[in-house]
């Protein structure tokens, strides 16, 4: 979300205002900070999110953003480099760590599948440590229930449904 005072969400989407007026409570609840949220357009909160702020040039009016709006694209496999990387073009908090930047690396240039999948623990691990964005869940469709034994349902898979992997 943009804001002029903090914190913005699309206009008209209860399910951003639900979650923003339950993040605002917990905030003040936790950790006594009083958020002040505001909606506006999509594509206001999106045209405030990239207008091109950095840490050496940072945004002055607005301080968080909801816009829902990022994803692990194109390749589908969460290994940040898209977003996360010092200098990629989606990285719009201009996050930069030259140990996530290490990780990254190391998760694209993994020579089997279970190296990949300990450097991609590692990268997550270490990123969820350094918290470059914070997570919000998404929209209602997050949550996947199945019968305890249908089997190829699990790991899920981000953006596709498979169920020519399921079986009893």
């Amino acid at each position: 979300m943009a804001s002029r005072s903090g914190q913005s969400a699309e206009t008209g989407t209860l399910y951003i205002t639900d979650e923003m007026e339950a993040f605002q409570s917990e905030l003040k609840a936790a950790a006594g900070v009083t958020l002040t949220a505001s909606s506006s357009p999509f594509s206001d909160v999106v045209s405030a999110v990239f207008q091109g702020c950095s840490f050496s040039s940072p945004c002055s009016n607005w301080g968080l953003s909801d816009y829902q709006g990022w994803g692990y694209l194109p390749d589908f496999l969460p290994t940040g480099e898209e977003i996360f990387t010092t200098g990629a073009t989606s990285n719009i908090g201009d996050y930069s760590n030259a140990t996530d930047d290490a990780n990254i690396v190391a998760t694209e240039e993994a020579p089997t599948y279970s190296a990949e999948i300990a450097a991609i623990d590692k990268y997550e691990d270490y990123l969820a440590r350094q918290l470059p964005v914070l997570y919000l869940p998404g929209t209602f469709y997050d949550v996947t229930m199945f019968k305890s034994d249908l089997h190829g349902v699990l790991p899920l898979e981000p953006v596709s449904f498979t169920p020519e992997d399921f079986h009893f």
